[in-house]
Parts: C-alpha cells; sequence; structure tokens
C-alpha cells in the first residue's frame, strides 16, 4: 500500500503472492488496482479483480460491493490474503476504510492485517517517505508494516541519514515487522530479463518451464528469484504455520 504512483506495489504483490505459496501457504489474491489490474493479468497467480469505486463518482467507494468483498475476506480459508491497491483508488479507500474501521474490524474478526510498503530509492525517496507515513496514519494503532527497500532508482538516503536511521523509520520501528531488500541487479540483462517478465505477465515458474525463454535467461531469472526469495524469508514477518 502505496499512495504514490509507480512506487512498486504490484511489483511487491506478485512477488509476495509467489512467495507464500512457495511457503506453503493458501493466498487469495486481490487486484483493486482499477486503472491496470496489474496482479490479475498475470494469469497464473489466478487474482479476482475487483471494482470497488462507484459506477458515477471514481471518487467515491461503493460502500455495498465492498461489503461483500470484505465479507469474502473474513470468510476465506486461504491462510493469506493480498490486496493490490493502486494509487487511482487510494484515496477513496483510504477514505472508506477509515470511515468504517476496517482494520479494527479486521483485528475483532481475528485477521492480521500487514501492509507491505515499497520505498523507491532516488529522487522520489521523499514522496514515498511521505506516503508512508499517510499509510501509518491510516492504520493507527493496530499498523503493522513491511517495508521493500528498492534502490534501483537510487540510494534511500535523505540529507545524507540513511532511511532507517531517519525520524520517520524510528517512529514506526516497533511496528515495523520487517525489511525487505529488492535486490538490486548491477547488470542491464538480468533487469532486462526482470522486466520481460513482468511485461509478459509471467511467475518465476512459468519462464523456467517455458520453451520461449532461452537457456541463459531462465538461468538468471532461476538466481533472481533465489537471491529475492531468499530477502523476503529473511524479513522475519511470515508465520511459519500453514
Amino acid at each position: 500500500m502505496q499512495p504514490k504512483g509507480g512506487a512498486g506495489k504490484s511489483f511487491v504483490a506478485v512477488h509476495l503472492v509467489q512467495f507464500l505459496r512457495e511457503s506453503g501457504k493458501t493466498v487469495l489474491p486481490l487486484d483493486l488496482d482499477s486503472s491496470n489490474n496489474t496482479l490479475s493479468q498475470f494469469e497464473a497467480l489466478k487474482a479476482s479483480a475487483l471494482d470497488i469505486q462507484l459506477e458515477d463518482n471514481e471518487h467515491r467507494v461503493d460502500a455495498r460491493k465492498f461489503d461483500e468483498h470484505l465479507e469474502t475476506i473474513i470468510n476465506s480459508k486461504a491462510t493469506d490474503v493480498v490486496m493490490d491497491i493502486g494509487a487511482s483508488i487510494y484515496n477513496p479507500f483510504s477514505a472508506h476504510i477509515v470511515e468504517i474501521e476496517f482494520f479494527t474490524m479486521l483485528k475483532d474478526s481475528g485477521i492480521e492485517a500487514i501492509i507491505h510498503v515499497p520505498i523507491s530509492g532516488g529522487q522520489g525517496l521523499l514522496d514515498n517517505m511521505g506516503g508512508l507515513q499517510s499509510v501509518s496514519a491510516l492504520a493507527g494503532e493496530n499498523g503493522k508494516f513491511v517495508i521493500w527497500t528498492n534502490r534501483f532508482f537510487g540510494d534511500l538516503e535523505l540529507n545524507g541519514v540513511p532511511f532507517e536511521k531517519g525520524n520517520l523509520f524510528k517512529s514506526l520501528k516497533t511496528s515495523i515487522l520487517g525489511i525487505v531488500k529488492i535486490p538490486r541487479w548491477s547488470s542491464d540483462t538480468v533487469q532486462f530479463d526482470v522486466e520481460t517478465m513482468m511485461k509478459s505477465k509471467l511467475t518465476y515458474d512459468e519462464v523456467l518451464t517455458s520453451d520461449k525463454f532461452k537457456i541463459f535467461t531462465k538461468s538468471r531469472l532461476k538466481k533472481v528469484k533465489a537471491e529475492f526469495f531468499a530477502n523476503i524469508a529473511a524479513a522475519g514477518f511470515l508465520d511459519t504455520t500453514p
């Protein structure tokens, strides 16, 4: 969850679903990014695309539709539900979940909500940090976060202070369950392979078993998957109970 567009929310969701399933979890992926529907375009992930905006007012959530989807989440037999919330729906979604006390409702239903927030370095870092602050205000005292750090666009430093030593991180430290370091691939070839896989809307396993990808591409992506998934596991937020 991150109000800043282009921060990598769908990238995170796609990888999180794959990682959780490989970890033995049953996952219900939900795509609430009505402007792109990236997650639901990965057919292998079997994500449901949900349109929760009012037909005559895109700035408001259709409460009845949202209630139906919330019932689906609460009654789901899946161990984990992954929601990809796009930047275009963030404002109406955030206003609605505050109104209905969404996180409190989930807690009262015995559901732990973990908010995954991507933070990109470089010029967008300040906006990304503002997004994290906005999300933490929404969640309130029930907020639990996993931060995904992306150094592709530059280091996560503001005025020479690393993100993890800054005041924002310190203020949220007790609520942060872990940090996932998105690998910073030094090779343009590897970066191209990852981008091609994402644009093709394919999972790692689909690429590795496909005849359309060359052996060296498969070898590189196999290493990428191993490194990335190891980083996710190292973050330590995963409940090991299937």
